[in-house]
Order: structure tokens, then C-alpha cells, then sequence
């Protein structure tokens, strides 16, 4: 890769050539340089050699053309351009198959479960991950077998499932164990960390973070060992481990600027920011999100710049700047909604009900929430629907109806501890207010038993978000 980087003058000169010189040697040039595009980019340029060169080669099916195409694929959705990139993966099957290449093709399927695992399709991502999987293992791709089991049992963490998660991340290491792959073993680790953190298992994460480390060091995995302390660092950060971020911060920036890899330098700034929102340390928080957004807009990585603006409408409502915080918000919920970001959206959408609610709108609040609510139980995406909860749950409040709020609290406090959800500072000191309001309205000998007031499947949450408000007695 390092020798490639320092080639690249040289490489992007014969790709001009071959535009019209030679369209099948840079066809077979680009399709070549698309992991290391994959790596390093820049994306926008990569995707627009690899349409050239597709479009300008032999139409005749080979597996060169879907190999092009897949990596195509890869790069539109590094830009958050879901859509086309699902159309070209979808393409890139096809020619794969009509070339008879079953690798080509479960790697292009691959990249759908990317793309759908983006855009909140959490069915749709989930079986593509195991059909790509089920494919490769059969095919004794065991490499890019393991890279799909160590989607989907990230996908499965996301979705609220650990334990399934687990179960799926000892597989991977088992496998992995039996091919004497550190990387893949390394990567296996890794996905058993962030398990471990999500379970409160702080000892566990330790032991198989350090185990990861180890593993991709060895391996010569630079790449893949930044990667892993981002992940585990975003982890501490949301699941509300400040000492473990204190610890693993300073090895993240080195091992990301040795890198040099843009999304990694993009996440790496926005945990940075995420870390700051959630101490309420809002002028740093603010500096890191706006270098995460001035990244990805450089890198044209839309999908990094809308998670950017959405935290950073959290810490403008932090500062108490609504106006701000609307407006920054209201940008994000528009890219999100752009490019079909259904995780970005539910954020977005959350963020500008907290900004009604602290501007004493809230039944503009509750409407907002309300769609979040709807969105993340069809997508389970967990996280937010807590956040939704606890944001119907202040506008009950505000609103008289504390039966109701109180089986909102209850359900939600139910599912962060249950999958290790912190809230931003913002959202702490909302709920602060929303307790003391049910404290003041109920008595504490009502509260005493709220927990028996929660829901406890997603089914249950969702409907109880949606219940028509009640007029107080």
C-alpha cells in the first residue's frame, strides 16, 4: 500500500491514458486499485475511473467488469450515495453471474449489505450479510467469509441482540482459529470487545481488545489496528465508559494520523466530538465535529457529514443555542434524508424535538419523536428509540399526562441498561427535569415502583410512544 501511495502520479497518468487509449488495460488498472482506493481514496475520483472504464470496455460479461463495478459500488457507498451504489452492486451481480464468478458476485452482495445496513434496512442487510457469508465459506473464501460473519454480528450488536452477537463473534474466532489467521482472529477480538462493553463487561473488553491488538500487530494489520481502537473507543463513548476513553484516546489519534486513512480520520474526529457532547464540553465538541464535517466534505463522504452535523446540533443545543441547534439540525435531517440515512435521520429527528421542547414547543416536539419512534422500530435501531422514549416522556411531563411519561421512563431505563445506552449531556439534563417533574407530580411512593411500569420488547416501546395523549384530570 505505502508503495502504491508513493506511485500514485504515476498511476493516476496511465489512467488518463487509457481513457482513450486503452480502455481495457485501465479497466484492468482500476478494477486493481480498488482496495486501495477502498483504503485511502479519494472516493469521488475512484468511482468516477472505475464508470469510465466500465462503461468504455468490452460490454461482453467478465469478471474484471464485475470486479470494477463491485468496487464501484464500495465507493458510492463511502460517499453515502446509497442508491446508486445499491443499482451498480445489483449490476455487478449480474455480470458477475453471467461470467460464471460466484466470488465476484457474493462480494458485490456483499457491498448491499453495506448499503442496506446504512440505510437502516436491518432485515434486508442482515440476509444479505449471511447469504454473501453462506456463499464465500462454500466457496472457501475464507478471508472474506469472516469480513461478512464480522458484519453481521456487528449488525446483529446494533439491532439489540448481544447475545446473538456473542455467539456469532465465537464463531468467527473458532474459524479463525482453525486457519491460524491473526487478522481474522484479530478482527474476531474486536467484535468480542465491543460485545463485552455493551454487556458491562469491562474486564472482558479489556482482555479481548488487548487480544485484538495483539493479533493485528503481528499480523502487520496497521489499518485494521486503528480501526479497532476507533471502534472500541466510540464504544466506551456511547455505552458511557469515560476512564476507558481516557485511556484508549491518545493511541487512537496516533494510530489513526499513522494511517492516514480519510474515513478514519473523519470517525476519529467525530468521537472525538461525541466524547465532548457527552462530558458537555462544548467548545471542544463543537471544534472536533467541525473538522469531522470539513473532512467529509472534502472527502465527499456525505454519509460522515450528516452524522457530524446531527452531533453537532446536540452540542449547539448544549450552549443553549436553539436557533443554532435547529437550523444545524434541520441541515442534517435534509442529507440524511437525501441519501436515505435512516440512523442519521432518527438522530436528526430526536435533536430537533429536544430543540422544541427547550423552545416550549412541545407538541411539535412530540410529533417529531413520534416519527422517530415510528422509524426506529421499523429499522431497530435501538439507541434511538430510547432516546425518542425519553423525549415523549418530557413532553408528558410538560403536558400533565405523568402515568404516561412514567411508563416511558420506565421502558427506556429498561433497555439502556439492558444494552449499556449513556446519554449525551443534553439529554441527561432533560431527563433531570422530566424525573423531578414525575418526582413532584406522583410522590415518591408511586415512583418507587416504576419499574414495573415498563415495556420490554420493542413492540411494546414503539406503541406505548405512540399512545394518543390523555387529558389530566
Amino acid at each position: 500500500m505505502a508503495r502504491l501511495r508513493a506511485e500514485n502520479d504515476n498511476l493516476r497518468a496511465a489512467l488518463s491514458w487509457s481513457v482513450d487509449s486503452d480502455p481495457e488495460l485501465g479497466l484492468r488498472i482500476a478494477a486493481g486499485l480498488g482496495r486501495y482506493w477502498y483504503l485511502f481514496g479519494p472516493y469521488v475520483q475512484a468511482e468516477d475511473w472505475l464508470d469510465q472504464f466500465v462503461a468504455a470496455a468490452d460490454p461482453t460479461p467478465s469478471s474484471r467488469r464485475a470486479l470494477a463495478m463491485r468496487w464501484q459500488a464500495a465507493m458510492l457507498w463511502l460517499q453515502g450515495r446509497f442508491d446508486e451504489g445499491s443499482a451498480v452492486a445489483r449490476r455487478a451481480i449480474g455480470e458477475a453471474e453471467a461470467a460464471n464468478d460466484p466470488v465476484i458476485a457474493a462480494l458485490a452482495r456483499l457491498v448491499l449489505g453495506f448499503i442496506a445496513d446504512s440505510q437502516g434496512a436491518s432485515s434486508e442487510a442482515a440476509r444479505h450479510y449471511q447469504e454473501s457469508y453462506t456463499a464465500l465459506d462454500q466457496l472457501g473464501q475464507r478471508y472474506w467469509a469472516s469480513i461478512a460473519l464480522t458484519n453481521l454480528a456487528n449488525h446483529v450488536q446494533r439491532m439489540g441482540d448481544p447475545q446473538q452477537s456473542q455467539v456469532l463473534a465465537e464463531s468467527l474466532l473458532s474459524q479463525a482459529r482453525a486457519q491460524a489467521d491473526g487478522r481474522l482472529m484479530g478482527l474476531a477480538h474486536s467484535a468480542l470487545a465491543i460485545n463485552a462493553l455493551h454487556r458491562g463487561d469491562e474486564a472482558g473488553f479489556r482482555q479481548q481488545l488487548s487480544a485484538a491488538r495483539s493479533e493485528l500487530k503481528t499480523s502487520g494489520q496497521q489499518v485494521w489496528g486503528a480501526q479497532a481502537v476507533i471502534n472500541a473507543v466510540y464504544t466506551a463513548v456511547v455505552t458511557g465508559y469515560p476512564h476507558l476513553v481516557d485511556e484508549m484516546t491518545e493511541e487512537m489519534v496516533y494510530r489513526t494520523k499513522a494511517t492516514g486513512r480519510p474515513d478514519d480520520l473523519e470517525l476519529m474526529h467525530l468521537v472525538l466530538g461525541m466524547d465532548a457532547l457527552y462530558r458537555g464540553e462544548w467548545e471542544s465538541g463543537g471544534d472536533e465535529l467541525r473538522m469531522a464535517i470539513a473532512l467529509a466534505e472534502e472527502n465527499g463522504s456525505i454519509d460522515a457529514q450528516a452524522n457530524a452535523l446531527a452531533a453537532l446540533g446536540l452540542v449547539e443545543l448544549g450552549r443553549g443555542d436553539h436557533i443554532a441547534a435547529r437550523a444545524t439540525a434541520q441541515r442534517a435531517l435534509e442529507v440524511a434524508g437525501e441519501i436515505g440515512s435512516a440512523a442519521t435521520q432518527l438522530t436528526a429527528l430526536n435533536v430537533l424535538a429536544l430543540t422544541q421542547l427547550a423552545q416550549g414547543e412541545p407538541v411539535d416536539a412530540r410529533r417529531l419523536a413520534e416519527e422517530a419512534a415510528v422509524i426506529a422500530g421499523r429499522t431497530r435501531e435501538m439507541q434511538q428509540l430510547v432516546r425518542s422514549a425519553e423525549i415523549l416522556a418530557a413532553v408528558a411531563v410538560e403536558q400533565g399526562d405523568h402515568e404516561r411519561a412514567l411508563r416511558l421512563v420506565a421502558s427506556a431505563a429498561g433497555f439502556r441498561d439492558k444494552l449499556h445506552i449513556a446519554r449525551t449531556r443534553p439529554e441527561q439534563d432533560r431527563f433531570e427535569l422530566t424525573w423531578s417533574g414525575l418526582g413532584k407530580a406522583l410522590g415518591p411512593a408511586r415512583l418507587e415502583a416504576w419499574q414495573q411500569e415498563a415495556c420490554d420488547s420493542l413492540a411494546e416501546l414503539v406503541a406505548c410512544c405512540l399512545e394518543p395523549a390523555t387529558t389530566p384530570a
